[in-house]
This record gives structure tokens, C-alpha cells and sequence, in this order.
């Protein structure tokens, strides 16, 4: 296994993202209060993060934190990342819906994070964006088909 195998099977999506709170927030503190959790398990997941790379991704200072240029080009790579697991599971949804309604999916359009035109799910995020949003679309295309 090369390096670069190494470091890809050792970054998680979720130490990623947290990383990326971090870089928004600019402390440690607040991106642990945005993601409910506590800003020691916040400054483990840099460390790992920084422990698998073998470089610092942010500088800490009484000020805040301000992300190296090793933590600025993981964050943009971190973007694009989060950007295609949700073009990913957009798609997925649609899928869902145009089998079960027996239409094109390109005659379907999805509205998402809209709770004043789209059911209220409450959170739904990373693995359970399929399994509950999923569910009440192919129940709702179901009604549908079945009410035409």
C-alpha cells in the first residue's frame, strides 16, 4: 500500500467535516457548539486528522484558529468532497422517485431544506439522508401513482 492509499483509507468524512466547521467558526469552541459536541472531541478530530497527514492543518492562538496552507487546500478538497456526496444523494432520490412514479427522472425536480413547501423531516444528514428522506419520497411517489 503507497502513501497516499494510507492516508485515504485513514481520513474519515467526519473528521473532514468537522475540520471545515473549525475553518468557518474559527474556534475550536464555537464549531464544537454548531456540531452538539464537545470542543475536546472538536480538537481530537484535527488532531487526527493532522496526525495522519504529518502536518498542522491550523493555527491555534488566543485570537482563533486561521487554517495553514496544508488546512486551506483540505478544505477546498473538502468542499468538493461534501458537494458530490450530496449531488450523490440527490440523484439517488430522484431515482427513487421517477421508478416508482414511472416517469424520466429529468421530468422530476427535487426541493430540498425547504420545510414551508416540503414535509418537516426534522434533521436528516450523511447516512441517514437515504433511509429517511428515501422512504417518505417513495411512500409519497407511491400515493401518487396510486392517486392517478
Amino acid at each position: 500500500m503507497d502513501e497516499i492509499e494510507r492516508i485515504q483509507r485513514r481520513i474519515s468524512l467526519h473528521d473532514l467535516r468537522v475540520l471545515m466547521w473549525v475553518i468557518q467558526a474559527g474556534s475550536m469552541g464555537k464549531a464544537a457548539k454548531r456540531l452538539a459536541t464537545s470542543q475536546p472531541a472538536v480538537s481530537r478530530s484535527i488532531a487526527d486528522l493532522e496526525s495522519v497527514l504529518g502536518v498542522r492543518l491550523v493555527d491555534r492562538s488566543p485570537q482563533g484558529i486561521e487554517p495553514t496552507q496544508y488546512g486551506r487546500a483540505l478544505l477546498r478538497r473538502g468542499i468538493s468532497v461534501f458537494d458530490e456526496l450530496g449531488q450523490g444523494i440527490k440523484t439517488a432520490l430522484l431515482q427513487v422517485a421517477a421508478e416508482q412514479l414511472d416517469v424520466p427522472m429529468a421530468s422530476l425536480k427535487l426541493i430540498t431544506a425547504d420545510t414551508s413547501i416540503t414535509p418537516n423531516e426534522g434533521f436528516t444528514a450523511g447516512s441517514r439522508s437515504m433511509q429517511d428522506s428515501g422512504s417518505a419520497i417513495l411512500h409519497a411517489a407511491a400515493q401518487a401513482r396510486a392517486a392517478s
